[in-house]
């Protein structure tokens, strides 16, 4: 196994993200972008004391890749600016890995003995509370400090005009 394959497939979840929207516009890929972090998060073999800031770091270079890849018309404006910006709305899915690590972490044996995956209730509650995580923190970014709620997930469904009404 590679090591630091978990960093890769956070960054490479952040491209895939980056990916849905302009210039590029590849919307239907927002369907499976956050898999390769998910993956990173749950499967990566966990830091004994520092596992919250392990996720952060995750999340994080996710972020970097999704914001400073499809935030690079800002870097027409001011270089720095971009940079800080892309930096500070990294902290998003920073917040949403330790979550998910932490708070939705599929582990363990359900009551007939077999492992938590087999049970399709608790799967729907990972992908409810996941969801619910992601657009709560979609919409923190768009009120809190920075105000910033662009390039939100569902705006990369745009072209899919029968899903989005």
């Amino acid at each position: 196994m590679i090591r630091g394959w978990a960093w890769l497939l956070a960054l490479l979840s952040g491209l895939l993200l980056m990916l849905c929207y302009a210039p590029f516009r590849l919307g239907d890929m927002a369907w499976v972008a956050l898999v390769p972090l998910i993956v990173a998060v749950w499967f990566s073999k966990p830091a004994t004391r520092w596992e919250p800031l392990r996720l952060a770091g995750l999340g994080f270079v996710c972020g970097v890749g999704y914001f400073g890849g499809s935030l690079w018309w800002l870097t027409t404006l001011t270089f720095p600016g971009w940079a800080l910006l892309s930096l500070y709305l990294a902290f998003y899915p920073a917040l949403w890995a330790i979550f998910l690590g932490t708070v939705i972490r599929p582990v363990g044996l359900n009551k007939k003995g077999d492992p938590v995956w087999l049970g399709s209730l608790h799967n729907l509650r990972i992908g409810i509370l996941g969801a619910a995580a992601w657009v709560g923190l979609e919409w923190i970014r768009g009120v809190f400090m920075s105000g910033f709620g662009w390039n939100g997930l569902g705006v990369a469904l745009n072209r899919n005009t029968p899903l989005i009404q």
